[in-house]
Parts: C-alpha cells; sequence; structure tokens
C-alpha cells in the first residue's frame, strides 16, 4: 500500500470543514483544533479563525513547526498575534510557545543524533 502525503485529491476544504461542524454539532465532549502556521499562511489567521469560529472547538492550539524541516518557525511574537485574533473571535487560543515544555530525556541519545542530527 503506497502511503500517500498532502491533500487527499477527493476532498474538498468546504467538505472537511462542514465534516467538523458535523461533528461538533453530534458530539458533546472536549473538541480541539490544532492549527500550524508558517509564513505562506499567516495571513490568513482572520480568515481561519472566522472558519474555526464557526466550528467551535473548545480551544485551539495555534502551531508553527519546531523542528528542523521545510518551513522555519514563526516568531513568538508573530504567533502571538495570531493567537490574539482568534482569541478576539471569541476563541480559547494557545499559542505553542505559551505551553509548558516537559523536560524530556532520550532513551538512546545517539540514535536520535542519527535521526536528528543538528542537535
Amino acid at each position: 500500500m503506497k502511503t500517500v502525503y498532502g491533500p487527499v485529491p477527493s476532498r474538498r476544504l468546504g467538505e472537511i470543514i462542514n465534516s467538523m461542524r458535523l461533528l461538533r454539532s453530534e458530539y458533546s465532549g472536549k473538541l480541539s483544533l490544532q492549527m500550524m502556521f508558517i509564513r505562506e499562511n499567516q495571513g490568513l489567521s482572520e480568515d481561519l479563525a472566522e472558519i474555526v469560529t464557526s466550528i467551535k472547538p473548545d480551544w485551539v492550539q495555534i502551531d508553527t513547526p519546531l523542528r528542523q524541516g521545510g518551513s522555519e518557525p514563526l516568531s513568538g511574537s508573530e504567533l502571538g498575534r495570531i493567537t490574539g485574533t482568534f482569541s478576539e473571535k471569541g476563541l480559547n487560543a494557545i499559542s505553542i510557545y505559551d505551553l509548558e515544555k516537559p523536560d524530556v530525556k532520550p532513551i538512546d541519545a545517539g540514535e536520535t543524533k542519527l535521526r536528528r542530527p543538528v542537535l
């Protein structure tokens, strides 16, 4: 079986959003969303906050990539502005930079260094 990364061609964004709205209307438990922001989409925070408001999650975690990868992370102040946009819409939003970071020790530091040589 081939693993596919990226958008699923048979699904449209509107369908996904409507499905999340339906889930919220039928599910009374805790619902949280995680949203990833990078340079390319940070200007869409107002529009995305409007969409999220219609989904009515209990909270929204505003993320940016903190591990080495294809996109540079946004700064704490940039993510703070985005989080503020969500909060202004009445959403319970928190930035990844505001979360308490657990002290994690690798089981095998040598193996970890092989996978992430920049550590």
